[in-house]
C-alpha cells in the first residue's frame, strides 16, 4: 500500500510536467546527460568483457534513438521575457513522445535486470 502511494506521490509531478509548458533548466538540458555519460564511461572501466562492451554500445545507440523519439514532441514557447542574468526564459512542453520514451526506458531497465 505504501509502495503505491509513493509511486502516485512521485509520479504526479512527472505526468504534470509532461503536458505543460514549464521552465527547462540547465541542469536538465546539459548537466544529466553528462553525468550519464561519465557514470557510462566510468562502469565500463570496472568490467572490460566483450558482452558488457557490445551490451554497452547497443545501449548507447538505444538512448540516442529514445533521446530523438522523446525531442521529437517537444513544443517550445519564448515569451519574450528574461531572468535575472538577462538570459531569455524558454519554456518546453514535452508531450505524449516523451512519456513514451520514458516508458520504454522502465521497460529495458526491467529486462536488463532480469537478464
Amino acid at each position: 500500500m505504501w509502495l503505491l502511494i509513493l509511486l502516485i506521490l512521485l509520479l504526479r509531478p512527472f505526468l504534470k510536467g509532461t503536458f505543460e509548458y514549464e521552465k527547462i533548466t540547465r541542469k536538465e538540458m546539459v548537466i544529466l546527460p553528462v553525468y550519464s555519460l561519465i557514470m557510462m564511461l566510468v562502469s565500463i572501466e570496472k568490467d572490460m568483457s566483450w558482452q558488457n562492451i557490445l551490451l554497452t554500445f547497443l545501449l548507447l545507440f538505444l538512448g540516442i534513438f529514445i533521446g530523438w523519439l522523446q525531442a521529437r514532441g517537444v513544443s517550445i514557447k519564448d515569451n519574450g521575457e528574461t531572468d535575472q542574468y538577462g538570459r531569455p526564459v524558454i519554456k518546453i512542453k514535452r508531450n505524449w513522445p516523451y512519456l513514451i520514451g520514458w516508458i520504454v526506458i522502465f521497460a529495458i531497465n526491467i529486462s536488463l535486470r532480469k537478464y
